[in-house]
């Protein structure tokens, strides 16, 4: 279990949480990781404070989703916290 599952436990907030890892499979292309990659937090901050898209890479992305035309599987994980009061 994560470190931050453990500190819920011990903090007797809740008397037990457990980690489940989920996972998904989803056809995206390259327009929707590009779609993805702006919609990142992280990314936009740096749009926002002024930095240029070739300085953070988002110009050679938008070149490589160019050509990711066709639909290939995604595997997309996902954790979730069941936690018991």
């Amino acid at each position: 279990m994560p470190a931050e599952a453990d500190g819920l436990e011990a903090g007797a907030h809740f008397r037990a949480v457990r980690d489940f890892v989920l996972h998904s499979t989803e056809d995206g292309d390259g327009e929707r990781l590009l779609r993805f990659a702006l919609s990142e937090g992280s990314q936009r901050m740096l749009l926002e404070q002024g930095l240029g898209e070739d300085e953070i890479g988002l110009d050679r992305l938008r070149e490589a989703c160019a050509v990711l035309r066709d639909p290939v599987p995604w595997w997309i994980g996902y954790r979730l916290w069941l936690c018991l009061k």
